[in-house]
């Protein structure tokens, strides 16, 4: 389940990928640098870096670990975009 359930179409918009990219660089590290400590091939990580496909929360904590940084840091700064995390098969409620 992506991070924004009701923010599919707008996914790129929140430039997640994008502050993913920016944290791995602040780093030093390579696609395949994050993507061995993640688990994870270097075309998954580079289609989330590109914002093709959207994070997953379990995802997104586990590069905030391997970052050293806190969760803030990859997600929006804007205080206007309301999200909503659900678990897998939980329904959102209005």
């Amino acid at each position: 389940m992506p991070v924004y359930t009701h923010l599919d179409d707008d996914y790129a918009a929140l430039g997640i990928g994008l502050r993913i990219r920016e944290q791995r660089k602040k780093c030093g590290w390579t696609l395949a640098d994050l993507a061995s400590r993640l688990s994870l091939s270097v075309g998954t990580l580079s289609a989330l870096e590109n914002q093709k496909v959207p994070v997953h929360v379990d995802l997104l904590l586990a590069m905030c670990n391997a970052f050293g940084v806190p969760l803030t840091c990859l997600l929006p700064k804007s205080t206007t975009s309301h999200f909503h995390i659900a678990r897998r098969g939980q329904e959102i409620g209005r």
